[in-house]
């Protein structure tokens, strides 16, 4: 997860009810691409551990996708 602690950083420090990112931005955020299967996969997006390790990085700064 490493490779997301920058966005969970970054999550944890915004407030409100909601927050609407592209794909750039939060590769900007990153430093770094997103995989080709975050592009290709809604499920790459699912919340909370027991989907992907990296799903840690927005349900730990206590955000959860909704849609992409």
């Amino acid at each position: 997860m490493d490779k997301y602690l920058p966005l969970q950083n970054y999550l944890s420090k915004k407030t409100g009810f909601s927050l609407r990112m592209t794909f750039e931005e939060i590769e900007s955020v990153l430093g770094d691409s997103l995989p080709k299967s975050a592009y290709k996969y809604p499920a790459w997006w699912a919340n909370g551990e027991k989907a992907h390790k990296h799903s840690l990085a927005w349900v730990d700064a206590g955000w959860k996708v909704e849609t992409v």
